[in-house]
């Protein structure tokens, strides 16, 4: 199974963090992601739920950073 494309709204933040040499500024990271139209249709593909656990979902990584799609059921709880 191939994993699924991904989503073209994602295509400039996931380019920004591939060309940063370093750390993301915190204040041009949340600028962008605050910019990003993400809908949940565009992450739909990435939407997987576990019955015992939450679920982390990679969409794709890079040098310095993983993206992903977090899932919970309702009750369900991430560590600290």
């Amino acid at each position: 199974m191939t994993a699924p494309a991904i989503p073209a709204v994602l295509a400039p933040l996931v380019c920004y963090l591939d060309q940063l040499e370093g750390r993301a500024s915190l204040d041009e990271l949340s600028a962008r992601l605050r910019e990003s139209p993400v809908t949940l249709d565009d992450v739909r593909d990435y939407v997987h739920f576990d019955p015992h656990h939450y679920a982390r979902n990679l969409v794709t990584e890079g040098p310095g950073y993983s993206l992903l799609v977090l899932c919970w059921r309702s009750g369900q709880r991430s560590p600290i």
